[in-house]
């Protein structure tokens, strides 16, 4: 097949040299190559900025991450303190009436 891009390069160089660039229809077709330029470059330049942005989201989550990993290793020490408080609680309950008992017996 042939290249797009050379075959209207040609057209255009063809078009201004022949002096046809002046007709609204040669006009016409400047600027739509003018913004699909501009289109392409905007194109690049926001899929760049969109990357940049998509790895200053990943270190966030991972600093995120990072934190939530401690408030977990924090929540599960307190669960056990508090699981043994209870426990120890629990049996102080269950012992003080029994030691009353064994020793009255």
């Amino acid at each position: 097949m042939f290249d797009g891009k050379f075959f209207f390069e040609q057209w255009l160089m063809n078009l201004v040299g022949d002096g046809k660039a002046n007709s609204p229809q040669g006009i016409m077709v400047l600027v739509l190559k003018a913004q699909t330029n501009h289109f392409a470059l905007s194109n690049i330049e926001l899929r760049e900025e969109i990357q940049s942005l998509r790895g200053d989201m990943d270190n966030h989550f991972e600093q995120v991450d990072k934190r939530f990993e401690t408030l977990t290793t924090r929540i599960d020490r307190l669960m056990i303190w508090s699981f043994a408080t209870t426990l120890s609680a629990a049996g102080g309950i269950v012992i003080w009436p029994l030691s009353f008992y064994l020793n009255g017996v």
